[in-house]
């Protein structure tokens, strides 16, 4: 076994993260990498609901940029019994957590109104019949009247 307690690995798109990131942040982001693969605690804040398991590590000054990992059983072959699994290194604002769970293959939840919006009405009948029903016939109009003719100027003096 190596000095580190943790392998590493990466989400194929964390490359491409890393290269698109400003200088400051990849150095900073490489750091914590270090940082995270040779100490046992674990550092960022835990990420709520489906994304549970997972930790957010802010990147630059206030938060701006964000890496997210979580640690994972390492496969048979390596070195090491457990590994720090990063999936996404970008910027916090446009939601970070909506790209991990892009990655990770998982849909955003929907509020309350959206799944409201999206459900069968219980006042529809349970087989709803598709065939189109049949035009009401309606009497044919009579031709509308003449226009009254407009006013003349006949009598009126100016």
């Amino acid at each position: 076994m190596t000095g580190a307690p943790y392998g590493l690995s990466l989400d194929p798109h964390v490359v491409a993260d890393l290269l698109s990131v400003p200088d400051a942040v990849r150095d900073r982001a490489l750091a914590r990498l270090g940082e995270l693969t040779t100490v046992v605690l674990a550092g960022g804040t835990s990420l709520p609901g489906e994304l549970a398991g997972f930790r957010e590590l802010p990147l630059g000054e206030d938060a701006e940029w964000g890496l997210v990992y979580t640690r994972r059983p390492a496969p048979p072959a390596s070195a090491h019994r457990t590994e720090i699994h990063v999936v996404a290194v970008r910027s916090s604002r446009p939601c970070l957590h909506d790209t991990v769970r892009a990655r990770l293959g998982l849909t955003r939840p929907l509020g309350a109104m959206a799944h409201a919006s999206r459900t069968r009405s219980p006042q529809l009948p349970a087989q709803h019949d598709l065939t189109p029903s049949p035009r009401p016939v309606f009497p044919a109009r009579p031709g509308l009247a003449h226009p009254a003719p407009a006013p003349t100027l006949k009598g009126l003096s100016l």
